[in-house]
């Protein structure tokens, strides 16, 4: 079934004015994870342990050819730099939260992890030389922005380029990014910028938001341990009812529908609109016209 990104995504617009309170859990670990393992680099540092820890968990194809797998995901939370850490931060701080809640929080992990995956494989099909070191999580971020555009292409963005303001759609920032990205990847430019990493980061979160519009990826998590939640929660609401105090029947009915449209929210907000089943759809619009 296609998924619903306009009624997933339309009920929250970012506010930068509370920043930490409202970002979303998914965005906030990817922030917390990249700020972390920058420290750990710099206090690495002062021992002399921050080129063996950007050769363990930074990516080269050498290494990724001789078993060394886990890199294609750990050189994303590594940053050469504060300048490169604080780019790519508040590019996902900005555009993460919305695209966490029109996606849910399961299908932002994956579309922003498999987002550094494809880019990191893309970077080292591109690379000069085998022993090259890609890390930074701008082939994740790329992708995040894709999905951006893909998900509110009419959304306008205001970006600061050499200092001045340039406001443009989403999507032709999207377009303009990933032309310059190719351009790059084609006219062999310096190698000291992973352009192939942003350039394949963006397609895999293009692709990934695309197939779920589409409805080729299916539901995530599967069906069989979302229905075994649904049962524990069924079971545990009727458990909860069963012991509460007793009340008139229109009271207890009342607050037991307002409890399940609850729960549906949070799922909502947890998993995205697609991951409702077709009762918990039709309890949404029983209850939304009764309030009409």
């Amino acid at each position: 079934m296609p998924f619903d990104f306009e009624r997933a995504g339309s009920g929250w617009r970012g506010d930068w004015r509370t920043p930490w309170a409202t970002l979303p859990r998914g965005t906030a670990f990817f922030i917390r994870w990249s700020v972390l393992a920058y420290l750990a680099t710099l206090f690495l540092g002062l021992f002399g342990w921050k080129e063996p820890l950007f050769l363990l968990f930074g990516l080269s194809r050498a290494a990724f050819l001789h078993g060394a797998a886990w890199q294609v995901v750990t050189y994303a939370a590594l940053h050469g730099g504060f300048l490169h850490l604080l780019l790519n931060m508040l590019t996902l701080f900005f555009l993460g939260p919305e695209v966490e809640r029109a996606l849910g929080e399961k299908h932002f992990v994956a579309l922003y992890v498999l987002s550094a995956v494809v880019g990191g494989l893309g970077w080292m099909f591109f690379s000069w030389s085998p022993h090259s070191l890609c890390i930074g999580a701008s082939g994740a971020i790329f992708g995040v922005l894709a999905a951006y555009a893909t998900l509110f292409p009419r959304r306008r963005m205001t970006v600061l380029v050499f200092l001045f303001p340039v406001t443009m759609l989403a999507w032709q920032w999207a377009a303009v990014l990933g032309l310059v990205q190719f351009l790059a990847v084609t006219g062999g430019a310096a190698q000291n910028i992973a352009y192939a990493a942003h350039l394949f980061g963006g397609a895999a979160g293009f692709l990934y938001v695309w197939l779920l519009r589409k409805g080729r990826l299916g539901a995530w998590p599967p069906p069989f341990p979302r229905r075994a939640e649904s049962l524990w929660r069924d079971a545990w609401g009727r458990t909860k009812a069963f012991f509460a105090p007793k009340g008139g029947k229109a009271e207890k009915s009342g607050g037991a529908e307002k409890a399940e449209i609850d729960r549906i929210l949070e799922k909502i907000t947890r998993e995205g609109v697609g991951s409702l089943t077709q009762k918990e759809r039709e309890t949404l619009h029983r209850a939304s016209e009764s309030t009409d």
